[in-house]
Parts: C-alpha cells; structure tokens; sequence
C-alpha cells in the first residue's frame, strides 16, 4: 500500500507485516528492466503502524504516517531526511502540522504539505505551506459529508486527486477516486 514512485526505477510503499496489523516501510528499484525484490527500511520502520510514505522527487526527503506513541494523540506525520544515501530517524511534524487527532496521508508539492485530517470531526484534506522553516495554519481544501482522504497532485500541480467516502445503506464504506481541477 501508499505505493509511490520517486522516478520510473524507483518505488517507495508500506507492506503488511506477518500479523496483517502493522505495517514498515519498503523500496524497490528497477533494474535492467527488472523489479528487485523490496528492500526494509529499518530506521522508518517501527513496531508500530508506518504508512504512506511520499518522497520527493529528489530522493531525499521523505513523509509518511505511524501510530507510533507520541505527545500528540492519534496518527502523526513524520519526517525524514536521506544524508550521504542513508535515511535518518524519523522525527515527528510539530504542531500545526500534528494535533490530537489522526493526521495522516502526507504529499508535499513544492513548499506546501498536504495531508488527511479528522481534527475537525469528518476526514477532511488540509495544506500547510513552509515558510522559514515553519508551517502555517492548516487550511481545509477539500471536504465532505462523509469524508476524503489520500490527496495526490499531478506532476504541474494542475489537478488534486482524492478519495471521497461514500456510505450505503448498509452503512458500508464506498471510496470513489475523484479530482479537481486548480483554476488560476
């Protein structure tokens, strides 16, 4: 799952572990035409929940997701860097970013973050932009009656793809993959 590429040889994603609870980060890099097998990335991979990782196009920063214990409750979004080919321990995104409530699903697009957010009741997706190395108040962008979530931008930043919930009458959840268009 959160499946991602860097570039057409390489892939950034989370995979299950053998109890299908929790989840670690992985890469895989194409050779020769050829898939490798995943490779773990021991540092960002806890024994907790890790997901959703996005890395940006440079390869050398990356976010993802964990319900590791923190001071802030439910999910965080963490942050990590790749020094001389090698990932760093993961920090923790300060608050704004963070709240007590599950902040999940991070994809950067050039100085802005965005991410999924519960803070306010219902999955809503929310941006951040940094500055000065600090991060503004999260705006919503998208939201809904039921909720939305895994926001993704197009390589000019043109179109936001999401997931909308939708619930039967069954009180199942529906996830339909929809976009918006950015209008200048």
């Amino acid at each position: 799952g959160g499946f991602f590429l860097v570039n057409e040889n390489k892939a950034y994603f989370h995979m299950e572990k053998t109890d299908g609870l929790q989840t670690e980060i992985y890469f895989a890099e194409k050779i020769n035409g050829k898939w490798q097998k995943p490779v773990k990335i021991p540092v960002l991979s806890s024994k907790y929940k890790d997901d959703d990782p996005y890395v940006t196009p440079s390869d050398d920063e990356l976010f993802f997701w964990s319900d590791r214990t923190a001071n802030l409750g439910g999910n965080n979004i963490y942050y990590s860097r790749k020094i001389n080919g090698v990932w760093q321990t993961p920090v923790i995104l300060p608050e704004p970013i963070n709240s007590n409530a599950n902040d999940m699903q991070p994809f950067v697009f050039g100085d802005t973050l965005y991410f999924s957010s519960d803070r306010d009741g219902k999955p809503k997706i929310y941006k951040s932009i940094l500055h000065d190395n600090q991060w503004s108040t999260p705006e919503v962008v998208i939201s809904s009656k039921n909720g939305v979530g895994e926001p993704t931008l197009t390589a000019d930043g043109k179109f936001l793809y999401f997931i909308q919930l939708f619930v039967s009458d069954m009180v199942e959840f529906n996830p339909e993959i929809m976009y918006v268009e950015r209008r200048k």
